[in-house]
C-alpha cells in the first residue's frame, strides 16, 4: 500500500502518540478492552462498539489501527523498516514539525512509544487481521450442509460463515419450500429492492 504521507510513522499517529505523552499506560488498558470484548458472543461484529471504546483511550480507533499503524508495522513494511521520526513529521499545510520540541518530550518517550506500539501490534495481529483483511467478506456465506433426522421429513441444515461461525435450523420439507421461494425472490429483485 502506498501511503500519502510517506513511510514515517509518526505522520500516522501523531495523536496516538501526544495520548501516550498523558499516560503511557495506554496501550495495556486498551488491551484489556479488547480481551473483553473478544469474549462477547458477538465478536468480531462488535468492532463498532470496540473502536467506540478504544477511541477513549488511545485517541484513535482499532479500525483506524488496522488500516494505518498496525498495517505499516505488520504487513507493508514490518518492524525493521518502518521510520520512526519524531522530529520530521508532516504538520497541518504539509509543514515539517519536530514533535519532540512541541511537545516537550525526551526522546526515551518516543522509544518507548515505538517499543509498546510495535508489541502492541503485534499481540493484535488477529484482531487486525479480521479487521483489515477480512472486513468484508466476514459474514459472506461459506458452504452449506445438511444432515437428515429420523426420517427424511426432516433434516438440520448449517450455513457456515467465512469466520467459521455457524447456524443450524431443523426443518421440515415445508420450511425448506418456503426458503427456497424466499431466495428466489430475491433473485428476482433489482439492486433497488424492486422486482
Amino acid at each position: 500500500m502506498a501511503y500519502e504521507n510517506g513511510h514515517n510513522i509518526y505522520n500516522y499517529c501523531t495523536p496516538l502518540f501526544e495520548r501516550y505523552i498523558e499516560d503511557d499506560m495506554i496501550f495495556t488498558k486498551a488491551l484489556q478492552i479488547v480481551q473483553y470484548f473478544e469474549t462477547r458472543s458477538d465478536y468480531p461484529f462488535c468492532i463498532n462498539e470496540l473502536d467506540d471504546a478504544i477511541e477513549k483511550i488511545l485517541n484513535t480507533t482499532i479500525s483506524g489501527m488496522a488500516h494505518y499503524e498496525a498495517k505499516f508495522i505488520n504487513y507493508d513494511l514490518g518492524i525493521d523498516q518502518v521510520e520512526w521520526d519524531p522530529c520530521h513529521v508532516l504538520g497541518e499545510e504539509e509543514k515539517e514539525v519536530n514533535l519532540l520540541e512541541k511537545l516537550n518530550v525526551t526522546e526515551k518517550c518516543s522509544k518507548n512509544f515505538q517499543n509498546d506500539l510495535e508489541a502492541f501490534c503485534i499481540t493484535l495481529k488477529p484482531v487486525f487481521d479480521a479487521i483489515y483483511q477480512n472486513q468484508d467478506n466476514l459474514m459472506q456465506l461459506k458452504k452449506v450442509t445438511y444432515k437428515n433426522i429420523l426420517n427424511k421429513d426432516r433434516g438440520i441444515i448449517r450455513f457456515i460463515r467465512n469466520d467459521d461461525k455457524y447456524f443450524d435450523i431443523d426443518m421440515n420439507n415445508k420450511d425448506v419450500k418456503f426458503l427456497t421461494k424466499t431466495l428466489e425472490r430475491l433473485l428476482g429483485e433489482d439492486d433497488n429492492g424492486a422486482r
